[in-house]
């Protein structure tokens, strides 16, 4: 059993372990092939960077400002639209009014 460091937080890891007890990070290891003595039966590690690569706080604050941002676009779209219909109801007696005159010239 070897010790190696984690990629992410850099915390002592067994070569054996499918991720990092500190951090999480998730180590791809390939199993020890016992066929094969070319490969002196040691497990190899790749490590997947983008599996779990925790999220950096400008990273978190831009994900909360963009929900933020979609919320307040989405009630903005909302309320104009009450505004239109309520413009519309209001007026919709001059407005047939209107259509009749341009219908009888």
């Amino acid at each position: 059993m070897a010790i190696i460091k984690c990629p992410e937080c850099g915390h002592d890891v067994s070569n054996r372990a499918n991720n990092c007890p500190n951090c999480g990070y998730v180590l791809e290891i390939n199993p020890i092939d016992k066929n094969n003595p070319d490969i002196n039966n040691t497990r190899t590690i790749r490590i997947q960077p983008e599996l779990h690569r925790r999220k950096t706080l400008i990273e978190l604050l831009l994900d909360k400002i963009g929900d933020m941002i979609s919320s307040f676009f989405m009630w903005l779209f909302f309320i104009v639209m009450l505004i239109i219909i309520g413009i519309v109801i209001y007026n919709y007696p001059n407005i047939l009014q209107i259509m009749q005159n341009i219908a009888n010239g």
